[in-house]
C-alpha cells in the first residue's frame, strides 16, 4: 500500500516549526525597539548634559570677559560671574552675580556674592580680602571705601574693615563715592554736594548743586543755583567763583585751558587763568534775505553784504561783515533775515516761540514781539 503523505523536502521547514517561529518575532522586535529608545534616551542625556555644562561651566560658555587685572579676567555667563586665572588656565573662587574693576592707582576689586552681599577681593589674584557683608560698597580709593551696612548710613573703611569715617553719612546710589587727591564727594538729605577730606573734615562745605573733576588739572567745578565756578584742590581756593553759565576744559591747536561763559560772551583762559582769548565763538554763517523775486517755483534768495550770523553755546547773534562788530548779542536760539534790512530773533529754540525784530544796524525795531 502506497503512502500518499508528502515527506519533508531537505532544508525545507515543517509548518509547524515555522508557525512557531512567527509567533517568536514581535517579543525579539520589541526587545529590539525598547533597546534602541535606551540608547536614544542616554546618548540625549548626556548631550544635554555637555550642553548644560558648556553653557554653565565651560570655558567658551561666558557672555564676555571683564579685565579685573593682568593675570585675572571675570568671565559674564548668563546668571552669574566667575574669576578666571589666566596662567593657570582655571576658574578661581565661587560664583559672584557681579565684580567691579579695582579703582585707579588701587588694587581692591568689589564683588556682590550670589546673595547680594558686597564684599572686596584681591585684583591681582582674586583672593578675598572683605568677606561679603555690605548692603552697598564702592571700590577702595586711596586706602579707602565707602561701604553701607543694613541698618546704617554711609561711611569708609580700612583694608581691614575697621570704620576711618564713622557711617554717619548719606549718599546716593548714582554717585561714585572714591578719594581723589584726598577728597571725596559727598552729597547731603537734600542733595546738596560737598567735599569730605580722608580725615572726615569738610573742606567744602555741602552746600553745592553739584561738584565735578576736571582730572586734566586737578580742579572741581561747583553748580551753586545754575552759575558755576572752579575750586582748586590742595587749598580749596577759589580759581573762578561761582559766576559763570557755564565751564568747559578744551584741548585747542594753541594750547589747552577753560572755556568760560557768561553774559552771553565766551573766554579762553589758562589753566592759571591767564586769558588767551577773551572772545571766542563756535561758528558762523552767512544771511540770506529774500529777494521778492521767483523763477522754477522757487523764491529767490540773495546773501547779505552787511551781516552774518555767529553762534556761542548753542545761541545766536549778529555780527557787521565789514567791522566785525556784535550788533546782536548771541541769545537767541535761531536768527534770520526776513528782509534785505529786518532780521528776525527767534526767543526759543525754535520759531513758534516768538521772536524779536532788529534792522542791519542791530537797533531793535518798535514791533517788539512777534508770535
Amino acid at each position: 500500500m502506497e503512502n500518499n503523505e508528502k515527506q519533508p523536502q531537505p532544508g525545507s521547514q515543517q509548518p509547524g516549526l515555522r508557525r512557531q517561529q512567527k509567533k517568536s518575532l514581535p517579543a525579539v522586535s520589541g526587545i529590539a525597539v525598547a533597546v534602541v529608545v535606551v540608547i536614544v534616551a542616554i546618548i540625549v542625556a548626556v548631550c544635554a548634559g555637555i550642553r548644560y555644562y558648556s553653557n554653565h561651566y565651560g570655558s567658551s560658555a561666558h557672555e564676555c570677559d571683564l579685565v579685573i587685572s593682568r593675570d585675572v579676567r571675570a568671565h559674564r555667563f548668563h546668571n552669574h560671574v566667575r574669576l578666571y586665572d589666566c596662567g593657570a588656565g582655571r576658574y578661581i573662587g565661587p560664583r559672584m552675580k557681579w565684580v567691579s574693576r579695582a579703582a585707579e592707582r588701587d588694587s581692591i576689586a568689589v564683588f556682590c556674592d550670589m546673595d547680594g552681599r558686597r564684599g572686596f577681593l584681591n585684583a591681582g589674584n582674586g583672593e578675598t580680602v572683605i568677606e561679603g557683608r555690605y548692603r552697598h560698597a564702592w571700590v577702595f580709593s586711596e586706602g579707602l571705601a565707602a561701604v553701607v551696612e543694613d541698618g546704617r548710613k554711609m561711611g569708609f573703611i580700612d583694608l581691614d574693615g575697621n570704620y576711618v569715617i564713622a557711617p554717619e553719612l548719606d549718599y546716593t546710589q548714582t554717585r561714585d563715592y572714591v578719594f581723589r587727591h584726598g577728597v571725596c564727594c559727598v552729597t547731603s538729605p537734600d542733595d546738596k554736594c560737598g567735599l569730605l577730606s580722608r580725615d572726615g573734615e569738610w573742606v567744602v562745605p555741602q552746600i553745592y548743586d553739584n561738584i565735578g573733576y576736571i582730572a586734566a588739572t586737578d580742579v572741581f567745578i561747583v553748580t551753586l543755583g545754575g552759575k558755576k565756578g572752579i575750586v582748586r584742590n590742595g587749598d580749596f581756593a577759589w580759581l573762578y567763583p561761582p559766576e559763570y553759565d557755564a565751564i568747559m576744559w578744551c584741548n585747542a591747536n594753541t594750547g589747552s585751558g577753560y572755556l568760560l561763559y557768561r553774559d552771553f560772551r565766551q573766554q579762553f583762559v589758562t589753566p592759571d587763568g591767564t586769558v588767551i582769548e577773551d572772545f571766542v565763538i563756535d561758528t558762523t554763517e552767512d544771511m540770506e534775505y529774500p529777494t521778492g523775486g521767483t523763477g522754477d517755483s522757487e523764491e529767490w534768495y540773495a546773501v547779505s553784504g552787511d551781516v552774518f550770523k555767529f553762534r556761542v553755546y548753542n545761541l545766536w547773534g549778529v555780527m557787521d561783515k565789514h567791522t566785525g562788530e556784535v550788533l546782536i548779542p548771541a541769545k537767541y536760539g535761531d536768527i534770520y533775515m526776513v528782509s534785505e534790512s529786518v532780521i528776525s530773533c527767534n526767543i526759543g529754540t525754535w520759531s513758534g516761540t516768538g521772536a524779536i525784530l532788529y534792522d542791519v544796524c542791530g537797533n531793535k525795531l518798535d514791533g517788539g514781539v512777534v508770535r
